[in-house]
């Protein structure tokens, strides 16, 4: 895979009565190559032993150049990265071929990765974990994971770039102010070590529906957190004061907004929810294979996955896109049924800027960004239905309200962030399917998409103290476009 990508921007100033342009300039150039080789080098009493290996090589080259107040600068950074992976499944259990029968179907594994980069050294990932199903409506997974992380090669070399006219809340003053934001790398930044504990319960109360329950309960931390900062809440900026310029009357006028290394985040949430998916009408009678499977190039018995097998709305029956010559025509009538919800509760997010330093709670008061802390409660739906090469997505997402506190300095106030709900809906039609088309060949393989975002046009209400809404905060700043309505049509030739 080969990539180009250049991004330019100007911005006309005046300082002291003399006219200036500052000017911007990167090009990102990138190629990657990845091999994957997986099979079963041996067996154990209890199943055989599952591989995957996976090797690649990436090469990135960034140039910038950039002219602020008169003053030139351009860098050029490069990175050249081999990875290599390997994960391993070891079966210990089998109820399947008798092997410690008793403990039902038990199995580990193991996953090694090393990236070597050409700037930053080796940084490696170790995961092991436990996949364990005691009896066979009831799936636990636990699993940890330990990984090293760079900056980006934009997070370290991306131009330095002024943008006047940003529009900011000052939690010190209690004020919107009209500031400059400073953006671009920075090339002192660390790379970031992640540990992330997995615990899981997947369970399936009845083999003839397709219904299953869910809860996963995540524990991260990361260390050395690359962040880039917005808010000029009181916390960050005693953390970083001289990323915040204030004027003689204490007026902020500038924020260094380019990324740092926070000390550490803490973060831990449980994950529940249940998905229930059926076929319905007449459904495709695969040849069995010489295993027993299904046979040729079709998919499973039960139908594909809705809209196939990129999700829904995503390349349909066959071979890269709805009704592919040679690919899997569904029985007129054949249609599937899917939802799912989710409730996602956040016990922990706190963010330690620097040691000694009072921790960020951003579930009760603290703020890295311009949006307010982390929802403690949110909830996600999707509902995918389609039949006959017509189909229609659902998707809602809601949060729970936050709150900012201010600084307490007179004049100071916190901010309250109400709850939002969000729903995207998203119909489509593969025209090659539909009677009155399939004798016109042009719309064969094509798709008619209608996406609708933000559906009810909702936007968050964002209150001070003292009842107001601040300049910074009010609804058509936030989101400016509201409801949008997008039409597509793609075909394949």
């Amino acid at each position: 895979n080969l990539d180009r990508t250049e991004t330019d921007s100007a911005t006309q100033r005046i300082l002291s009565g003399v006219g200036y342009r500052d000017t911007s300039n990167s090009v990102s150039t990138s190629f990657d190559s990845q091999a994957d080789i997986s099979g079963s080098p041996f067996r154990l009493p209890a199943g055989a032993v599952n591989t995957i290996l996976t090797v690649g090589y990436e090469s990135t080259k960034l140039e910038s150049d950039s002219v602020r107040a008169g003053v030139a600068r351009s860098g050029e950074l490069s990175r050249d990265t081999a990875s290599a992976k390997l994960n391993v499944d070891l079966p210990l259990a089998s109820v399947r071929n008798d092997v410690l029968a008793g403990l039902g179907d038990l199995s580990v594994n193991l996953n090694l990765a090393s990236d070597q980069l050409s700037d930053f050294g080796n940084l490696s990932t170790v995961g092991y974990g436990l996949n364990w199903s005691p009896v066979k409506p009831v799936r636990l997974i636990a699993s940890v994971t330990r990984d090293q992380g760079a900056p980006t090669l934009q997070q370290i070399g991306d131009p330095e770039q002024v943008t006047p006219g940003v529009q900011v809340y000052d939690f010190r003053t209690g004020q919107t102010v009209v500031i400059s934001r400073l953006d671009g790398g920075n090339r002192a930044l660390d790379a970031q070590e992640g540990r992330v504990i997995k615990l899981g319960l997947n369970l399936t109360p009845w083999s003839k529906v397709n219904l299953t329950f869910s809860a996963d309960y995540i524990d991260s931390r990361t260390d050395h957190l690359i962040s880039s900062f917005l808010s000029a809440s009181t916390q960050v900026e005693a953390a970083f004061p001289d990323r915040f310029i204030r004027n003689a009357a204490g007026q902020l006028i500038q924020i260094d907004a380019r990324p740092v290394n926070f000390d550490r985040r803490d973060t831990s949430e449980l994950r529940t929810g249940f998905n229930y998916r059926r076929s319905f009408g007449p459904q495709p009678n695969f040849p069995r294979g010489p295993m027993g499977g299904a046979g040729g190039d079709g998919p499973p018995p039960g139908g594909p996955p809705p809209g196939g097998g990129h999700g829904f709305g995503g390349p349909g029956f066959g071979g890269g896109g709805f009704g592919g010559p040679g690919g899997f025509t569904p029985p007129r009538g054949m249609g599937m049924f899917q939802i799912g919800l989710y409730h996602t509760v956040k016990f922990t997010d706190e963010i330690t800027i620097r040691p000694g330093l009072p921790k960020l709670d951003l579930l009760d008061g603290a703020a890295i960004g311009s949006g307010g802390g982390t929802p403690k409660n949110q909830v996600d739906l999707q509902a995918n239905l389609t039949r006959n090469g017509l189909g229609a997505s659902l998707q809602a997402h809601w949060d729970e309200g936050t709150r900012v506190v201010g600084s307490g300095a007179i004049g100071a106030q916190d901010l309250s962030f109400s709850d939002l709900t969000t729903v995207n809906l998203r119909l489509f039609a593969d025209l090659g399917f539909q009677p009155a088309l399939q004798k016109h060949p042009f719309f064969r393989r094509s798709r008619l998409v209608v996406s609708i975002d933000n559906l009810f046009d909702e936007k968050q209400t964002v209150t001070a103290s003292d009842g107001t809404t601040p300049v910074t905060y009010q609804a058509d700043y936030l989101d400016p476009r509201g409801r949008t309505v997008k039409v597509s049509f793609r075909k394949l030739f």
